[in-house]
């Protein structure tokens, strides 16, 4: 199945894989934290001749919200 491409369109000769390796702040920051410290997130997603294949991410476990998890609270996955 084709990704729905919202806006414009991927030139025709693109072919391969984008990875990104960022940040994903569970649910809303304090005014104390800064939105690049905390849980990350990996999305990829796979070009075939200017169309995406598929989208993919995984969250990233920090000490923090393994700290969090441990006290029995989940961490927030959006």
């Amino acid at each position: 199945m084709d990704l729905p491409v919202t806006t414009g369109q991927l030139p025709s000769f693109l072919t391969g894989r984008y990875l990104r390796s960022g940040p994903n702040p569970p649910g809303r920051l304090r005014a104390d934290q800064h939105w690049f410290l905390g849980q990350g997130m990996v999305h990829g997603l796979a070009l075939e001749a200017g169309r995406v294949r598929w989208y993919r991410n995984r969250g990233c476990t920090t000490a923090g919200s393994a700290r969090h998890t441990s006290c029995g609270r989940q961490p927030i996955r959006m």
